[in-house]
């Protein structure tokens, strides 16, 4: 049989004090989430459904901060459709969303490239928006997170995190590297 020393014991009690002494915080979990999946082959009409679906109307009014899924030139599902992109701003618009600017930072390749080589600028464009390459940007626009799960912690361009309205697209798919699958969302 173990036995518990007193100064185990003391020493256990004050670290015990100490950690009550500590304000524990943790971001409240949402009271509810909705998923809505669209079963339309039409790209246009599934966006636009989903988005009715969920009663979207978050950016109306707002001008739009766009996070697309670009980080190669591999079509999809490796990035975003350019017709899924297209519909997706052109139902922003409709629900009254101000000006609508894609930012991007592609992993494997020139971002701007990637974008001309997908067509994700030129339907940006044509809908009247704004492309920002995340590359190009300096350190100012980007701000620091840390958090003790993040140790080395991350950087968000500020266009995301000061935006009126922030949208990003959700990507599904396999990584070349182990064939591991991820959800951005």
């Amino acid at each position: 049989m173990d036995t518990l020393s007193r100064r185990r014991l003391l020493q256990g009690a004050a670290a015990s004090a100490a950690m009550l002494a500590v304000p524990l915080s943790a971001w409240p979990a949402p009271e509810r989430g909705r998923v809505v999946v669209a079963r339309e082959p039409d790209r246009a009409k599934a966006v636009a459904a989903c988005l009715d679906a969920l009663e979207f109307r978050a950016c109306e009014g707002r001008d739009v901060a766009l996070k697309a899924n670009f980080n190669s030139d591999d079509a999809f599902p490796a990035s975003t459709h350019p017709d899924t992109l297209a519909a997706l701003v052109a139902a922003l618009g409709a629900r009254r969303a101000g000006v609508v600017t894609l930012a991007e930072r592609s992993g494997m390749g020139d971002t701007r490239s990637v974008l001309d080589r997908t067509g994700a600028a030129e339907v940006v464009r044509r809908a009247g928006g704004r492309v920002i390459i995340l590359d190009e940007v300096g350190r100012p626009a980007w701000e620091s997170f840390r958090a003790e799960h993040w140790p080395s912690g991350f950087h968000l361009a500020r266009l995301f995190t000061e935006a009126p309205c922030a949208v990003q697209t959700m990507c599904c798919k396999t990584h070349r590297f182990g064939g591991h699958v991820t959800l951005a969302l």
